[in-house]
């Protein structure tokens, strides 16, 4: 995923979602962005929730989903 820039609106490499108090692992977080890769790059990393004032709180990893304790 190091390609992408998710900050470029116009950029066609990812697709983001905002959620708001979303729920990932132990902890509800209330802004939430969900970005995906595209899906026409093959990469181990598929997804990764960045979790506003806190940082990387949740991805997936070769199918298997990890998230902050």
């Amino acid at each position: 995923m190091g390609y992408c820039n998710i900050f470029d609106k116009s950029s066609g490499d990812t697709l983001i979602k905002r959620l708001s108090n979303f729920r990932i692992g132990n902890k509800t977080y209330a802004d939430v962005l969900l970005i995906v890769h595209n899906r026409g790059w093959e990469d181990t990393i598929d997804s990764v929730f960045l979790a506003d004032n806190t940082g990387i709180v949740g991805f997936k990893y070769y199918g298997k989903h990890y998230t902050l304790q």
